[in-house]
């Protein structure tokens, strides 16, 4: 879909923005997002994870069933490009398997740990930038968690809402994001960036009752009938609302045309 003609300006714009992004959050991978975009033979997920209030991970899960040697020489290129930042190599035990590690010995990324491992029996490859996140996940593929995001209720309603509104249409992308979570996460990652800044613009809005909002997600359904990119989107936000949050009203409208 995406080599459509049609698609041509968007995809290019799309892609260019996905290496960019991609660059600047996962340089610590030591691999690119060409080097990525050709493994899965199914679903990709993405996740980033606040491990604690100082500590974030980002971690990938790809279905690479169908494409094991594509996978296998993404594991090959990441241990040269490893080799060339003068990363450690080493292997871990966790529980049954064993997990390949790159430490960083230099530069930005000194010192972090990143783990890659590709289940044998679940054909799944895992990608995290932290050993912890990794041990979490592995354990999983045998007996399923339950402080997952799967039983945070922002998402339970937020998955069944746009479900039920999307219908049997198959999306091709479903995202969710808790946002006061996420802008703890990045402000993890980066301290510097949130010390520097005079006006903490989310301490504002935790504090004038914003936290209110507690998770936005939807679909994402690309060239569906005459529609490039048909989405649905909801925010869950359940009252009661406290001080400026009262002055947002959030409520369901058929008519979703531009005013």
């Amino acid at each position: 879909m995406m080599a459509d003609p049609i698609m041509k300006g968007f995809s290019q714009d799309f892609k260019r923005q996905l290496r960019a992004k991609w660059k600047k959050a996962h340089s610590p991978l030591g691999i690119t997002w060409d080097d990525m975009r050709n493994v899965p033979s199914g679903e990709i997920g993405m996740a980033r994870i606040l491990l604690s209030k100082d500590k974030v991970s980002t971690v990938i899960i790809a279905d690479v069933s169908e494409k094991m040697d594509a996978a296998k020489k993404l594991l090959a290129d990441v241990e040269a490009n490893m080799a060339k930042l003068k990363a450690k190599k080493d292997t871990v035990r966790i529980g049954d398997f064993d997990v390949t590690t790159y430490t960083h010995t230099q530069g930005p990324d000194e010192g972090a740990t990143v783990a890659y491992f590709i289940h044998p029996e679940h054909h799944q490859m895992v990608v995290a930038d932290d050993l912890e996140a990794t041990r979490n996940i592995i354990p999983r593929f045998a007996e399923p968690g339950t402080d997952s995001l799967a039983g945070v209720k922002s998402y339970q309603i937020t998955k069944q809402r746009v479900a039920t509104a999307q219908g049997d249409l198959t999306p091709h992308l479903q995202w969710f994001v808790d946002p006061f979570g996420f802008v703890e996460a990045q402000r993890a990652s980066n301290q510097d960036s949130a010390a520097n800044k005079k006006t903490d613009v989310y301490e504002i809005l935790k504090n004038q009752g914003f936290t209110a909002i507690q998770g936005i997600g939807g679909l994402v359904t690309f060239s569906h009938g005459d529609r490039d990119i048909e989405h649905r989107t909801m925010i869950y936000a359940p009252p009661p609302y406290k001080l400026a949050m009262r002055m947002i009203k959030l409520f369901d409208r058929p008519n979703h045309q531009p005013p």
